[in-house]
């Protein structure tokens, strides 16, 4: 076979040079990450690990299993370093999950040189003019697990998300962020096998492919549903929306005693105040900020009819007062009634809540489903449709696999987490919020009442592109409500980013996901956080503005209503994923020929 490699023995460097390309991995990566933001490392990240993929097998071949898995093994050593830098947010909240966490991400990269390796140099190898492509499918293939499958998904840090400020990022408005990352692996890999004279023309040539796929898919893509008011070529309703960040740290949030709620609900009122002097559609608060019980219209009725209170104690020599469990929503939905302008609210909601008190005086719950919602307030009560967050997180709301039985789900969590109480359910609902806007409307009942609707995946669901894409494909399903045609014009994420704390890079990196969501959707995302940071990103991926972090504030945002969503026969919003999934298919496929090798030509079964 003229493409099968001759080992010699210059063909087997030793460890140590792998286990340096691992290390230079990280080094890459962690420069065009946040904080530090050096995406043009992005594009020399893949390099080291493809030249490990590529490197020719050993030259023994009874010792070349073991030196495949040293060889896998070095780059895991050096890959590894990487995340426990890039998760150490995760030190003083997931305890154990921590280092277990960053073993499992370091696995995926080796995995992508392990069974690159294993092809080229199975009993029947990989053509050696093949193994780029190779290289740059098992790797977009590895992401798509890790992202979309595995835990449920973690779709951080993928070789493409540094890329979003550079012209070939628009690729994901076609085909979605794991097609970025297959075409920047494929041409990086391509280089890298070109880089010895004998396949100097082989490799090129790969390259160029892989860049031409990659200008394709830029030319074919979408023009976004929604443009900046200023760019847009005739006049479209503006809807206004203003962002509250509060600033209540995590810690603070898990021990939130009766008088510091009452203080931080106070400055969210003040601040839902200065926000409404804007003259704004619609103000948002960020996730689980209410700090009520529920805000859901049965539940809040349910809390009434039990009348609970909590007893707050008076100054020296006065008797104690009963402050109503209500007070929280009570003020909020005066508040609301007052200003007369429709607020988005992070809360916990439930289905058919009971309440009692127990011998001792203690409140005890009773429900079929707890969920983490939003609830929009308008009229000065809650509407009965709400959205419930679909995908839990993985090891923070839920444990994988162990959900289904809830003392193991317990036991497993707390070795990691202790005291934390894993008592949420998975969504329902596909819901899509519509708000009318105000400065559009007409007289003339003939004409459709301008308004933004708008769909509002939770916190972590904003970094998981097949959510964003269903909400957004399930509010082009339904009708809209009477008199409202728009399709959906944004994208609000609400979210508590408390549990960053002080580690640099987190919140930044968890930003950077709903940048890209904004450029596969073409809508605008507007994020609304706890502790930052809240943004507005337009709809091609552009950071518009945003508020710093630690910090309360309010950010203000002018979106224009599209006409039609950015769709399309070769869109995201059409195709979703599909090139992810592709890869992985094939990637499972590679894999089973190295478990199952075929047999050579010629060879007897008997």
């Amino acid at each position: 076979m003229p493409d099968a490699i001759s080992p010699t023995r210059a063909d087997s460097p030793p460890l140590w040079r792998f286990l340096a390309a691992g290390l230079a991995f990280s080094l890459f990566t962690a420069l065009a990450f946040p904080p530090l933001n050096f995406w043009p490392f992005a594009v020399l990240a893949p390099a080291p690990l493809a030249w490990a993929a590529l490197v020719p097998c050993p030259a023994s071949p009874a010792r070349r299993s073991d030196r495949l898995r040293w060889r896998a093994l070095a780059i895991l050593l050096g890959v590894l370093p990487l995340w426990i830098i890039q998760q150490r947010w995760l030190i003083n909240v997931a305890g154990l999950w921590y280092i277990l966490l960053a073993l499992y991400l370091a696995v995926f990269p080796s995995l992508a040189v392990a069974i690159t390796s294993a092809l080229r140099c199975a009993r029947l190898p990989l053509p050696r003019h093949l193994a780029p492509a190779a290289f740059a499918i098992l790797w977009t293939g590895l992401e798509a697990l890790r992202g979309e499958v595995i835990w449920g998904g973690y779709a951080w840090f993928l070789a493409a998300h540094p890329l979003i400020d550079s012209p070939g990022a628009r690729a994901a408005s076609a085909l979605g962020t794991y097609a970025v990352s297959l075409f920047l692996v494929g041409c990086v890999a391509s280089l890298v096998h070109a880089a010895p004279r004998a396949d100097r023309r082989r490799g090129l040539a790969s390259a160029a492919v892989f860049a031409a796929l990659w200008l394709a898919a830029c030319l074919i893509a979408p023009s976004p549903a929604s443009t900046p008011a200023s760019a847009s070529p005739r006049a479209l309703p503006v809807a206004r929306v203003a962002l509250v960040q509060t600033n209540v740290p995590q810690d603070n949030k898990e021990a939130w005693s009766l008088d510091q709620k009452r203080a931080d609900f106070a400055r969210f009122l003040a601040l839902t105040r200065q926000a409404a002097a804007s003259n704004p559609d619609l103000i948002v608060w960020p996730e689980t900020m209410f700090p009520g019980l529920a805000l859901d219209p049965d539940s809040l009725a349910a809390e009434r009819a039990a009348q609970l209170s909590w007893r707050v104690k008076g100054p020296p020599g006065s008797p104690d007062s009963a402050l109503p469990s209500t007070v929280y929503a009570d003020e909020l939905l005066a508040l609301q009634r007052e200003l007369n302008i429709p607020i988005l609210v992070g809360c916990i909601a439930y289905d058919r809540l009971g309440l009692r008190l127990d011998d001792t005086g203690r409140v005890k719950l009773s429900h079929d489903g707890k969920f983490n919602a939003a609830i929009l307030l308008r009229d000065g009560r809650p509407d009965p449709d709400r959205y419930e967050k679909l995908e839990l997180m993985a090891f923070g709301e839920v444990i994988p696999y162990a959900w289904r039985w809830k003392a193991l789900q317990q036991w497993v969590g707390s070795l990691g987490a202790a005291g934390w109480v894993f008592d949420l359910h998975w969504g329902r609902r596909d819901t899509a919020f519509t708000v009318p806007i105000r400065a559009a409307a007409t007289d003339d009942p003939n004409q459709p009442a301008p308004a933004l609707r708008f769909v509002t995946p939770i916190c972590f669901e904003g970094s998981m592109p097949r959510v964003c894409r269903r909400l957004v494909r399930a509010s082009l399903a339904s009708p809209a409500p009477p008199a409202t045609p728009a399709p959906v014009g944004a994208i609000i994420n609400i979210s508590n980013d408390g549990w960053f704390g002080s580690a640099p890079g987190g919140r930044e990196v968890h930003l950077l996901t709903l940048r890209w969501r904004a450029l596969e959707l073409g809508l605008p995302v507007l994020r609304a956080v706890n502790t930052g940071l809240s943004a507005v990103i337009a709809p091609d991926g552009r950071l518009s503005s945003t508020l710093p972090p630690w910090t309360d504030g309010v950010l203000v945002a002018d979106v224009p209503t599209p006409d039609a969503p950015a769709s399309g026969i070769i869109s995201f919003l059409t195709l979703g994923n599909a090139v992810g999934w592709i890869c992985l298919g094939l990637s499972a496929l590679a894999t089973l020929l190295i478990v199952f090798p075929a047999r050579p030509p010629g060879r007897s079964s008997l």
